[in-house]
């Protein structure tokens, strides 16, 4: 009983470090105040199929943003708040603010991570992993015991195609204990 409970402590810590992390990555890709009211307007502008409804929170939750170069940025739109994390748009933008290109990515599949789909929603965190990669990390349980991560490339995802990961780490067991540091890579099909 012991085990299970030091088990279950170190599991805590190990998933409030990884939290704490990424929220201080994604904290620095908020907009300041003037461009969210910008970015709001936009978004009763844009397309919404996919989302389920409409979504209020504080806007540092509503709107991201991450540079993805000195004159593009990755402009994601809350679609829907979930339990771990949200899901988003995503759109490429210019310097100037302009909405240049709406993205998809291929994601894994809910049923089985080794199958990608292509979605215009993402559902997880897009930090910028790289200089030349930005990570979505997706967590099928608070406890960061499952899920998968997929890596992009930045050029792939400049250029406004449907962008296939370069490699998705990921585990469906939240009962094994293993944490997003340690998921395995899947091979992906060809």
């Amino acid at each position: 009983m012991l085990k299970i409970i030091s088990h279950l402590f170190a599991t805590l810590i190990t998933t409030t470090a990884c939290a704490q992390q990424l929220a201080s990555e994604q904290k620095s890709t908020v907009t300041s105040k003037p461009d969210l009211n910008k970015f709001l307007f936009w978004q009763s502008k844009i397309d919404r199929q996919g989302c389920t409804g409409d979504v209020e929170a504080p806007d540092e939750r509503l709107i991201r943003i991450v540079d993805l170069t000195a004159d593009r940025k990755l402009l994601q739109f809350t679609c829907d708040f979930g339990a771990y994390q949200d899901s988003y748009q995503n759109y490429i933008i210019d310097s100037a603010g302009n909405i240049l290109e709406t993205l998809s990515f291929m994601v894994p599949s809910e049923d089985n991570y080794k199958l990608l789909k292509s979605s215009k929603v993402t559902w997880g965190s897009m930090i910028l992993n790289t200089e030349n990669e930005l990570e979505l990390l997706y967590l099928s349980a608070g406890s960061g015991a499952c899920g998968y991560r997929a890596t992009y490339k930045i050029d792939a995802v400049l250029l406004g195609t449907s962008t296939a990961p370069l490699a998705v780490y990921g585990d469906m067991n939240c009962y094994n204990g293993e944490l997003v540091p340690n998921w395995p890579k899947l091979s992906l099909p060809d």
